[in-house]
């Protein structure tokens, strides 16, 4: 009897996993996920992210949950802390400290914010925010009715991808704060949706290229 051959099989690409921990336990991952949803609707593909729970909002804390998690990721998965600058709560001590942490080994990353993540979600609507607006949740939700970053984010994170594509193109343009100089006012979340856009637009050519 002549034996059926067999299909071969495709070749499994391996998507990176972009690992997170954020200091508010409910903006940014509401946030995460509308970008994860507009690659989606515009690409038919999106990323894996994994997110990270942290005891608590402390610098310390953020790092200890980071690296924790990290040991179950493989070398080319991607591990971020997303943080705002908050000097009220976040000393000098702390900006070293994520410098070290994110020097360390190449897939850590710091997205820091500054005054705070509001005025990443701002820049998709505006090309300069100001520390002000940013500061004032009233003035946010003009843009993203019924805002409140202690409630229902998720109905609050309503960021469509062209949006996006205005933050990221003004953003490329501008100077953004850094463990390293954590008191430039802005964000540097667009590293984060920069990194995402790749490994969605690696996952499109290697389908194509199967």
């Amino acid at each position: 009897m002549k034996k059926i051959p067999q299909r071969p099989r495709r070749a499994r690409h391996y998507r990176t996993i972009f690992a997170i921990v954020a200091e508010g336990s409910l903006t940014e991952h509401s946030y995460i996920r509308a970008v994860l949803r507009c690659l989606q609707k515009q690409y038919g593909t999106t990323c894996r992210i994994s997110p990270i729970k942290p005891r608590n909002s402390s610098v310390k804390e953020l790092i200890r949950a980071a690296d924790e998690k990290a040991t179950e990721l493989r070398k080319d998965d991607q591990v971020w802390i997303l943080v705002d600058r908050d000097p009220e709560s976040h000393t000098e001590d702390d900006m070293q400290a994520l410098m070290r942490w994110e020097q360390s080994s190449p897939r850590h990353h710091v997205a820091l914010s500054n005054p705070r993540f509001e005025y990443w979600l701002l820049r998709h609507f505006e090309e300069a925010p100001t520390e002000r607006n940013a500061l004032d949740d009233l003035y946010v939700a003009r843009y993203l009715p019924g805002y409140d970053k202690r409630k229902d984010a998720e109905r609050s994170a309503r960021i469509t991808y062209r949006a996006i594509e205005f933050a990221m193109r003004h953003a490329g343009n501008s100077p953004y704060p850094t463990c390293e100089q954590p008191n430039i006012i802005g964000s540097g979340m667009h590293l984060l949706v920069h990194e995402l856009i790749n490994v969605v637009g690696a996952s499109i050519s290697s389908k194509r290229a199967q």
